[in-house]
């Protein structure tokens, strides 16, 4: 179990290395991973206060304004089951995502494409530096999967 938050909220912020300045942007349940857009003008954020007795088990998607503020959030995709614990976004927009399940392939929309199961569930993943493999891990594993050629 966490510790109440000495703030009173769960946020993602912003840190402007220009002035030091810190930015509180976005309010979740339990923001947890975050990745931009191939272009940089979406911000997606998961929520997984499901996991702390919460309902979150979701992906939001922030339009990035001035390149400095977000704009109203909206939910981009449910994960279910489990929650997006990680997830990566490749060349495409295309979201890989972490579930109970496995991994979730979501297009740029927010449709699901497939899943790749795992015998355990998914904790985490990332792309090779060419997105030609993809590491997934779990509780107690690491997997590689070479990707098709694009």
């Amino acid at each position: 179990m966490l510790a109440a938050s000495d703030l009173g909220h769960h946020s993602v912020y912003r840190f402007d290395p220009a002035d030091g300045s810190v930015r509180r942007m976005a309010d979740l349940g339990q923001p947890n991973g975050l990745a931009f857009s191939p272009d940089g003008h979406t911000l997606y954020v998961s929520d997984t206060s499901r996991t702390e007795g919460g309902d979150g088990h979701t992906i939001h998607a922030y339009a990035v304004v001035d390149d400095r503020t977000l704009g109203e959030p909206r939910v981009f995709a449910e994960v279910e089951p489990g929650v997006p614990d990680g997830f990566r976004v490749d060349h495409r927009g295309w979201i890989w995502t972490s579930s109970e399940a496995g991994v979730q392939v979501l297009s740029a929309e927010g449709h699901r494409l497939g899943l790749i199961p795992t015998p355990q569930v998914c904790s985490n993943l990332c792309f090779s530096p060419e997105q030609q493999r993809l590491f997934i891990t779990s509780k107690q594993h690491l997997y590689a999967l070479d990707l098709a050629a694009q």
